[in-house]
């Protein structure tokens, strides 16, 4: 350890010299044995001043992400958040949460692609296990804690889609209703023609599994049952309005054909910035749509295809582009009554049923 710091610690550096220094220290087997030994703190803690430099991330990304130390201790972080995840209305274990989340925030902070290829290979799987083991009830855990189907298939899909600030830097509750349906189009990275098939199904998994997800978000926000109404009202005309943005992007990003044989992009990052939604090449970072684009899709969003925006639940025309068939419009009358009964089946009329946190898991306050 002492090597490593004294390294970065040198007071007169040759910028000639120093980034095939650091280059080959990154790389070694030094460096790897100390992460075997002393794990990420010490890393982290050396490295984090060091990451301001672009030169000096370029690097790391090149050599860290491939050191096998490594990759193992970062592949253990899933399994070390997972009981704060079960465990969280009994506010324990946030400390520790806290404190591995700082290593996944050094891993984003590296080159935004080599950063996504390394956490689609080695942690959005290990994630989503942890919601996978909360829809199964038959899982032994200290508490008698689950989360509903419908949230554990978003959040898998989001994990893969969405790595930087999806769960554990935000829990799926808050990226779903924060604002509320916004995350169908906003803050996603795509590789391939595979990854907007992913993009659609998450979306079509939120309209499938409406019922389940919003008595979350209502349970979630304090509302009591009776004020049910006004609230899904206004979540339905989200709704509607993120998925119509959601089409009016889709066709575009089909016009642009981003992947395309002639076109050598590994990824492309889907954002929102003060004008509106925008595509950026990671290979180059070239900027994909010009501002009568952008106001294009402005444009189609606010033009809603609905009757009553805030009584019937459109269907995003992507869907069908991309085979996940819906069968039927859904309408508020019936949602209503639905998402009533499912909350006061949860929660009981006193209360004393079942509680929400928001990581999307319900903890069960009377056992079976």
């Amino acid at each position: 350890m002492y090597i490593l710091k004294s390294f970065f610690e040198e007071p007169t550096w040759d910028e000639t010299k120093i980034l095939d220094r650091t280059k080959k220290l990154l790389a070694s087997e030094y460096l790897n044995s100390l992460i075997k030994t002393c794990g990420l703190k010490p890393i982290y803690e050396i490295f984090e001043e060091y990451m301001k430099r672009e030169d000096f991330r370029s690097i790391a990304s090149q050599t860290l992400l491939n050191q096998p130390a490594f990759i193992e201790e970062y592949v253990k972080l899933p399994t070390l958040m997972q009981e704060y995840v079960e465990l969280e209305r009994l506010g324990t274990g946030l400390l520790e949460y806290v404190d591995n989340t700082k290593y996944l925030k050094f891993l984003f902070g590296l080159n935004e692609s080599e950063a996504i290829k390394f956490y689609r290979q080695y942690l959005s799987e290990r994630f989503g296990k942890i919601y996978r083991d909360l829809t199964d009830r038959d899982v032994p855990r200290t508490e008698d804690v689950f989360v509903t189907e419908g949230i554990r298939k978003f959040l898998e899909l989001d994990l893969y889609l969405s790595p930087f600030t999806s769960f554990p830097m935000n829990f799926p509750v808050e990226l779903l209703f924060e604002r509320p349906f916004d995350r169908l189009y906003i803050d996603f990275y795509l590789s391939d023609e595979e990854d907007i098939k992913k993009l659609v199904l998450r979306a079509h998994v939120v309209y499938s599994n409406f019922i389940d997800i919003v008595s979350t978000g209502v349970v979630n926000s304090g509302i009591y049952v009776t004020q049910l109404e006004a609230l899904l009202k206004q979540y339905i005309f989200y709704w509607n309005v993120a998925s119509q943005t959601l089409d009016a992007l889709y066709k575009e990003m089909k016009k642009l054909n981003i992947f395309s044989t002639d076109r050598d992009s590994s990824i492309y990052h889907i954002y929102s910035d003060a004008v509106g939604l925008q595509i950026k090449d990671l290979a180059d970072n070239r900027l994909l749509l010009d501002r009568d684009y952008r106001n294009c899709i402005n444009h189609n969003s606010l033009t809603l295809s609905v009757g009553d925006p805030t009584k019937e639940i459109r269907i995003c025309d992507c869907f069908k582009e991309e085979g996940a068939q819906t069968e039927k419009v859904m309408l508020y009358e019936d949602v209503l009554a639905d998402i009533r009964s499912t909350i006061e089946n949860t929660i009981g009329d006193d209360g004393d049923g079942l509680s929400y946190g928001c990581t999307g898991t319900i903890l069960r306050n009377n056992k079976r």
